[in-house]
């Protein structure tokens, strides 16, 4: 699950204050059931289902993260079952004419931080955009160095990576190339 804390939630692209705050799932990969090998205009509105896998939509995430501080989650599963998470205390996504840069800091948690580390300050690409780390990995990510920490990146069945796989995370967990079989 990869979530921002935030006083307001989006339902049906309409975004609605809700008292007492909590955390907003904008990312979920729960069983591959929906490809996030998408175009810039479906990342930027979201797709899938909000209780199923889904992107919520740069558009919503920028308006999200530009109300006030906010704070991203990530909780990641393997296969064996076992969590860990990343959270970072500052969390915002600039506007589209920016391609929705990442701008993300203060990490603690209990995997290696290379989503800031690698990622910070980097732009939103899709493999409609011609960006090589996107169009290799068959998704939209803020890409650098193309797969330090990609969580959009093809979902596998297995725990199993092949030679032909894009890796979800590296170096992050188990210091090895890593399958995660869920991510919120």
């Amino acid at each position: 699950m990869i979530s921002i804390y935030t006083p307001v939630c989006v339902s049906n692209g309409v975004i609605h204050l809700s008292g007492g705050g909590g955390w907003t799932v904008f990312q979920r990969r729960r069983d591959g059931s929906v490809s996030f090998n998408r175009r810039w205009s479906e990342y930027r509105d979201g797709f899938g289902e909000p209780h199923g896998e889904h992107w919520l939509g740069n558009q919503h995430l920028h308006q999200l993260s530009n109300q006030g501080q906010y704070s991203l989650r990530i909780h990641l599963q393997d296969w064996s079952h076992a969590h860990r998470h990343a959270l970072y205390s500052t969390f915002r996504i600039s506007d589209e004419d920016d391609h929705y840069r990442l701008h993300v800091s203060a990490f603690s948690g209990s995997v290696q931080d290379s989503f800031s580390w690698y990622h910070d300050q980097h732009v939103f690409s899709t493999p409609d955009t011609g960006h090589i780390c996107a169009e290799i990995s068959h998704a939209g990510w803020w890409f650098h160095q193309c797969f330090y920490a990609n969580l959009n990146g093809v979902y596998y069945k297995v725990g199993v990576a092949s030679t032909q796989t894009v890796k979800v995370m590296r170096n992050l967990w188990h210091r090895q190339d890593l399958k995660m079989s869920m991510l919120e």
